[in-house]
């Protein structure tokens, strides 16, 4: 892994570009490209406060967690170690389920029809050792030239140490970059790799294992309806999906500096960097890349004043709130209120304490085709509105098509997600090790590496409308009344006896997760049911945190999600057993990326993973022939899943309720991307 940083302390350079600036001119006409983006940081970036009074995410009062909202991270598959994977899981038609692996530079298609998203990731990281222990900061002997002409310039490499290992005295420890990412992977683990990991589970505990002739065949569950393999599955989206992003760029919202990102391969095949690289070509490739991008960004530069927007939205805070594109629930009003009745029933019945009952609101949407831009384009001019609209500490914009052609049923991939997250599901960071760490047994004997991580999940259970300041007439009040009632909703939140005991619930069972992977008596809760508060609602957050010992058990990133996924705030509890209950109360129809998770797997052993909510998932519709020369219009099929914690305290009414407020910004936002276009 070789790294080159653009300080924005440079006087002699432009004034950095935005994250949005660099996305749209470098990746937003990939058909395969992400964009981890932390748009709550695009506002005046505080750190944390310990108090537990509500907080507006990126405004003056303070970012209630600052690290959420620090790095933005973008990339595409274009680099020559990148390849794209697509799993297509048991709830696909069977000829349609295997893995798929596309290399970029070769266009080497390879299928694995017997293998897993998980088992694939756990024998490139680990078995085949992917992991790197060292990476190389890059200098451009060219820096006083900004990068303007450094075509011929030479370079010198600063190795770091991942893992405070000893190295030459010239060299530094990966410490000293104040993020975890390391290149990787970058993608999504759909809900419905939960069968994967349970049966991971099962077989940890005894049980029957994951060989799958053993499971039984869901097509037909047990209170009559279809299973997930029944054609309830969208097959245009994989399970999960995964790009390997040897090349992406990094901007740091604290401090406005860019780091370019480069994974390159050694000369015993593995990727990462070793002594004798640097005159090998493919290291040679990658940094002359690296010089090509820098260039590239600097000359953004010049327009960044201009180009700086704010978080805000052009409507204002009494606009009434409308769908001109028109949702239809996949269950009515009648039927979530009966499964809310049936989640009551298993309740009293000792099956279940909290079930995370979901539905998907959907709509096809039919479209102008643009005159210079492929259809696979469109999307991202609906996540600029959505990360304007609803910035968000986990958002996320990921294109996922095929590489030429048009599209059609037979394609692998064809999926955008839209996504404004305000939740964790899991991260795994590098532990910090004091200085005056006592492992070392005496004074001239040096310090052991020790490769600890910790392991973070930040549930939110408990979800309240923010007040927008309208009276009764539709005219606005004034700014303190509004922050007056505001945070008395914040408040009634806090207090709220249903939905903290939702979170407790949510809380113990992370803990348990957790418990599986971590070193004894490491697993702790140090917030409980904090109060954060996003640009449309109140949320109620907790955090729970344990180490991950990395010298003395064999644990890794994939045995962590192996372990807690999908996450409990989507499942309900307990997570087995009651997922089992889900899969008949929503009828068999496949969740797909929403409540999975969406982020990074580092090269380095780390992961920030969020989970999917707040999202519009776009594919081609079945009715699109936008490929086809004599239409000017496009289709895409639009869904949003949302819901909301059964508990034996739920009211039906107040419930579907949640479930259209925790859908309205993101439906809102549609309406508006068909208006504008």
């Amino acid at each position: 892994v070789v790294i080159h940083k653009l300080d924005s302390k440079d006087e002699t350079a432009s004034p950095l570009p935005l994250p949005k600036q660099v996305f749209e001119a470098l990746y937003s006409t990939r058909p395969n490209s992400f964009w981890l983006d932390s748009s709550t940081g695009e506002s005046k970036f505080n750190t944390d406060d310990d108090d537990d009074m509500p907080r507006n995410v990126g405004d003056d009062e303070g970012c209630p967690i600052a690290s959420n909202s620090r790095f933005s991270i973008m990339g595409s598959n274009d680099g020559p170690l990148s390849r794209k994977i697509e799993y297509f899981g048991r709830e696909h038609d069977p000829e349609r389920r295997g893995l798929k692996v596309t290399a970029t530079s070769s266009g080497e298609v390879e299928s694995m029809m017997d293998t897993d998203i998980l088992s694939y990731l756990r024998q490139k990281l680990v078995d085949e050792r992917e992991i790197v222990e060292r990476s190389d900061m890059v200098i451009f002997d060219d820096e006083s030239l900004n990068g303007k002409d450094a075509a011929n310039t030479g370079y010198t490499l600063q190795t770091m140490d991942e893992f405070g290992e000893s190295l030459p005295t010239t060299s530094v420890t990966g410490d000293q970059l104040p993020f975890d990412y390391r290149g990787g992977y970058v993608g999504y683990l759909g809900y419905e790799v939960r069968h994967e990991t349970q049966c991971k589970i099962f077989e940890q505990e005894g049980g029957f294992g994951c060989d799958a002739a053993s499971i039984p065949d869901d097509s037909t569950l047990s209170n009559g309806h279809e299973g997930l393999s029944s054609g309830k599955t969208n097959s245009n989206v994989p399970t999960a999906a995964f790009l390997f992003a040897d090349r992406s760029l990094l901007y740091d919202h604290e401090s406005d500096d860019w780091y370019i990102i480069g994974v390159t391969e050694n000369s015993s095949g593995r990727a990462d960097v070793s002594a004798d690289c640097p005159a090998d070509s493919c290291v040679e490739d990658t940094l002359s890349w690296m010089q090509s991008m820098k260039s590239r960004i600097l000359s953004m530069g010049e327009n960044t004043i201009a180009n700086k927007s704010t978080t805000s939205t052009d409507k204002t805070n009494c606009e009434a709130d409308y769908d001109d594109v028109v949702f239809v629930p996949n269950r009515s009003k009648a039927q979530y209120q009966m499964d809310i009745s049936r989640s009551h029933e298993e309740i009293r019945n000792g099956e279940s304490y909290e079930l995370c009952v979901t539905n998907q609101l959907e709509a096809e949407i039919t479209l102008p085709k643009h005159s210079t831009k492929a259809s696979h384009e469109s999307p991202f001019e609906l996540y600029k509105l959505l990360r304007k609209e609803n910035p968000a500490p986990f958002a996320a914009f990921m294109n996922l098509y095929e590489e030429d052609g048009p599209r059609s049923e037979t394609s692998s991939c064809a999926i955008s997600i839209c996504c404004s997250s305000p939740e964790r599901f899991i991260s795994v960071k590098k532990a910090q090790i004091s200085p005056h760490d006592n492992r070392a047994t005496s004074l001239d004997q040096p310090l052991l590496p020790k490769r600890e991580f910790v392991v973070e999940s930040k549930p939110i259970k408990g979800t309240a409308a923010r007040y927008t300041g309208c009276g009764n007439n539709g005219v606005e009040e004034s700014p303190e009344s509004v922050k007056r009632f505001d945070s008395q909703i914040a408040a009634n939140l806090r207090e709220s006896v249903k939905d903290r005991a939702e979170n407790l619930m949510i809380v113990d069972l992370l803990r348990n997760d957790l418990g599986r992977v971590c070193q004894v008596g490491s697993v702790h809760v140090p917030k409980l049911m904090h109060i954060e508060s996003y640009e449309t609602v109140h949320q109620m957050v907790s955090t729970i945190r344990g180490t991950l010992d990395g010298d003395t058990t064999t644990k890794n990133v994939i045995d962590v999600i192996e372990a807690c996924f999908p996450g409990g705030s989507m499942t309900g509890a307990p997570k087995q057993r009651t997922m089992e209950i889900l899969e008949e109360i929503e009828e068999g129809v496949s969740r797909g990326p929403y409540s999975g998770c969406l982020g990074y797997i580092s090269l380095n052993g780390c992961m920030d993973m969020n989970i999917v909510i707040r999202s519009a998932i776009l594919t081609p519709s079945k009715n699109d022939h936008s490929d086809k020369e004599e239409t000017n219009m496009e289709t895409w099929k639009a869904s949003i899943g949302c819901g909301g914690a059964i508990t034996a305290l739920s009211n039906s009414d107040d419930e579907y309720e949640e479930m259209l407020l925790k859908s309205r910004v993101v439906r809102r936002t549609i309406s508006d991307w068909v208006a504008q276009l």
